[in-house]
């Protein structure tokens, strides 16, 4: 399939899904300009997307068809306890951009990443099934209701895979890391997601942004697993023991660690339509990103 030709934008494209994206330029018909933080090096520009004039100003000069906003603090502890700057974060940029939008370029397609940590109760969930349970979820929900609007669309979705940034580690980093090490481990039996590796969920959006649908979807793997299940899934596909590894139930929040939802699997049938194919499963997904882990 052939992608749209035009002039695309990644705001947030310093982390760790915008490094992946980054590597995806060659499958593109798009001419891509890269946007990160003020201190940014490896983006074509480094913005406070923050502050609303700057992002104007920078994209009043790109003059974009079409913008993927990459952009979030995702850390669910740091949220609860700087609830100001994860307002800034995941709300106010998305405030800004869509101003923009609507006031300078109403014909540029937005395409926002959201989360599953939006959701909560038992799973799978539907996307009229949001319900924040912490301060990450209710800003990132907020920064949902800001874009979805005419001509704008959202994903929540969830992602592992390698990182290529120093400072930064998905969960199956963690996971490889620590296997290697032999270090013991707890992990969740009563936990459940449903990602994607970050090469599949950057295909998936690139066909997103040519497609151009609007609203909320959820974009995430078939079939959800406990991060118990997903722990001894993946040090099986990489080779490791797993004699370290303890099942248990997460712990209970208190006054250090913010509450996180249990079970955050998506439903996926919104989407598979608008896609028109079946979303992998997670146990595919884990066996995709094993070559990334050999040595």
């Amino acid at each position: 399939m052939t992608l749209a030709k035009g002039r695309l934008v990644i705001l947030g494209a310093s982390g760790m899904l915008g490094q992946s994206m980054r590597q995806e330029y060659f499958r593109s018909d798009w001419s891509v300009t890269t946007v990160g933080g003020s201190r940014a090096t490896e983006c074509d520009f480094g913005v406070d997307a923050v502050d609303g004039f700057r992002l104007r100003a920078l994209l009043n000069d790109l003059q974009p068809d079409a913008v993927l906003n990459l952009t979030g603090l995702t850390s669910v502890d740091y949220c609860e306890q700087h609830p100001r700057e994860a307002y800034q974060i995941n709300t106010k940029i998305a405030e800004n951009l869509m101003g923009w939008r609507d006031e300078k370029s109403p014909g540029c397609y937005v395409l926002h990443l959201s989360t599953d940590h939006v959701y909560h109760g038992d799973g799978p969930h539907s996307e009229d099934q949001a319900e924040p349970s912490n301060y990450y979820a209710l800003t990132k929900y907020a920064g949902e209701l800001v874009v979805v609007r005419a001509n704008a669309a959202c994903v929540r979705t969830n992602f592992f895979g390698v990182s290529g940034l120093a400072n930064r580690k998905s969960f199956s980093d963690w996971l490889y890391e620590s296997l290697s090490k032999g270090q013991q481990l707890d992990v969740y039996s009563d936990v459940k997601f449903s990602p994607l590796s970050m090469p599949t969920l950057s295909s998936f959006l690139q066909r997103l942004l040519q497609l151009r649908p609007q609203g909320i979807y959820n974009l995430g793997s078939r079939s959800g697993l406990s991060k118990a299940d997903f722990a001894f899934q993946f040090a099986e596909q990489v080779g490791l023991g797993t004699s370290n590894l303890t099942v248990k139930p997460s712990p209970e929040p208190d006054s250090r660690r913010a509450y996180r939802p249990k079970d955050m699997r998506m439903a996926v049938s919104k989407i598979e339509a608008i896609l028109g194919e079946s979303m992998p499963e997670l146990v595919d997904e884990i066996q995709k990103v094993r070559p990334e882990y050999l040595p």
